[in-house]
């Protein structure tokens, strides 16, 4: 029996269908090339829309028919309209596939595997495989701010603006320079991209005593007359536009190296730390005295998946403490979110199918860590609330000991 039909990658074209061109060409006089025509259309319109080189080969051969005949012609013969927007849709049709070539020779050259270093490589387009089939980790139009040479923030840009630089075969200009030149970029806020030698602002340091420090900043005429001093690092006062106060967002570098700050819309992204650059991972947290509270996968730009969160976790737990840290996971079956304790999280691979929810220890109620790390943080107070860097026991039920009613409810992980 015969397999399967191959699914084929849709055609989108200014060139007409063969019915359209037959149509376009009754009552009229046959000609020498009508039925090379058809013949090129045909096998136009057979090919898949992968196909591009094959696509572009029969697209030049249908322009060169359409100018050979409006050359050998004027414009009183009956077929000279139709020949005439053959050959112009053609060659429109042609700069498309170049314009749209060149941006995605651009993206390669950005977003490539971070598994395969920082010099290029085969593109592979990181998935998550749940059980509604793979969700892309990348949402909207990001990858226009990293090509962007003023990286503004594209990312809920209406498509129909790209599609009309497209069918624009009247300008040579790029599609940045088009989208300035008609006004479209108007309001459109350019997003900050770090110089490699200010990221040591950013960067989260941990010391022998499993905490997370960060650089104080100093004075210009401070550098470089001695070392700059670290201070425990909190995200107390930052804020993020999808948790709010005291949440920040962080990047894993592909070398291992963590970065945080403040979130803000159209100017200060995830993509800031590393210029738009590949990461190990990605998302939000609360941090308080240099103590990890929550740490979430919550990023627009980079969509990371479970298995590069789950990454992103297992190089940080070698850095510092994460028995008491929750983790908040997509699940991308009901496009909700889940709190489970770090610990099970990475015990289990990251598989959550495995691990249990945080729940109150004496009610067994489900908790929704978000306000809970929120109101630690604000307090200046880790999940024991003190500033201790040793958690305190954990008794076989998985709740705290000891733990007085005035401090934040106890959370276990059955």
């Amino acid at each position: 029996m015969p397999g399967p039909a191959k699914s084929r990658a849709p055609l989108s074209s200014h060139v007409p269908a063969v019915a359209a061109w037959v149509a376009s060409m009754k009552g009229k006089p046959r000609t020498d090339e009508a039925g090379l025509v058809e013949y090129k259309l045909r096998h136009y319109w057979m090919r898949d829309g992968t196909d591009v080189e094959g696509r572009k080969a029969l697209l030049a051969e249908l322009e060169d028919l359409g100018r050979q005949f409006t050359s050998r012609h004027n414009a009183t013969h009956p077929c000279f309209p139709a020949y005439f927007a053959l050959g112009s849709n053609a060659s429109k049709q042609l700069q498309a596939i170049d314009k749209a070539q060149s941006a995605l020779r651009k993206a390669r050259r950005i977003f490539v595997p971070s598994a395969h270093g920082s010099h290029g490589g085969e593109t592979h387009h990181l998935v998550h495989r749940g059980a509604k089939g793979p969700v892309p980790t990348s949402e909207g139009n990001y990858w226009l701010e990293c090509l962007d040479p003023k990286h503004r923030s594209w990312g809920h840009m209406d498509k129909a603006i790209f599609n009309r630089w497209l069918a624009d075969t009247g300008t040579q200009l790029g599609f940045f320079e088009w989208c300035e030149e008609k006004g479209e970029a108007t309001g459109v806020h350019s997003v900050r991209y770090l110089d490699p030698k200010e990221r040591w602002k950013f960067m989260i340091v941990f010391g022998d005593d499993k905490i997370a420090y960060r650089h104080v900043p100093a004075p210009v005429d401070a550098r470089g007359k001695g070392s700059i001093p670290l201070e425990r690092f909190t995200t107390f006062d930052r804020k993020t536009a999808f948790n709010g106060k005291n949440y920040a967002i962080w990047v894993c570098s592909a070398g291992g190296i963590f970065y945080s700050d403040s979130h803000a819309v159209g100017e200060f992204h995830h993509s800031t730390f590393l210029a738009g650059g590949r990461v190990m991972g990605a998302g939000e947290w609360v941090v308080t005295a240099g103590k990890v509270l929550l740490v979430t996968h919550k990023t627009g730009h980079y969509m990371c998946s479970i298995p590069m969160f789950y990454n992103s976790l297992k190089l940080l737990a070698q850095c510092t403490d994460l028995s008491r840290t929750a983790v908040e996971v997509r699940d991308f079956t009901t496009s909700s979110f889940k709190f489970y304790r770090c610990a099970e999280f990475l015990h289990h691979g990251g598989n959550v199918a495995h691990c249990n929810e945080i729940r109150h220890s004496q009610t067994g109620a489900v908790l929704n860590m978000t306000e809970l790390a929120r109101a630690q943080c604000e307090m200046h107070r880790d999940w024991d609330g003190n500033w201790a860097t040793s958690p305190r026991g954990i008794d076989s039920s998985g709740a705290l000991r000891g733990m007085p009613a005035s401090r934040p409810p106890a959370w276990q992980g059955a």
